[in-house]
């Protein structure tokens, strides 16, 4: 049962970690259309 907790927890960690991975990965791509866009107009 304890051993089930901290899998869990190590799990949410790793959750933790790879959402943030993923959010920072689609503002850096948000970003880089972004300033092709204003690069395409001007």
């Amino acid at each position: 049962m304890v051993l089930d907790r901290l899998r869990k927890r190590k799990i949410n960690r790793y959750a933790r970690i790879w959402l943030i991975e993923l959010e920072y990965q689609r503002t850096e791509t948000i970003a880089r259309i972004s300033f092709i866009n204003h690069k395409a107009k001007s």
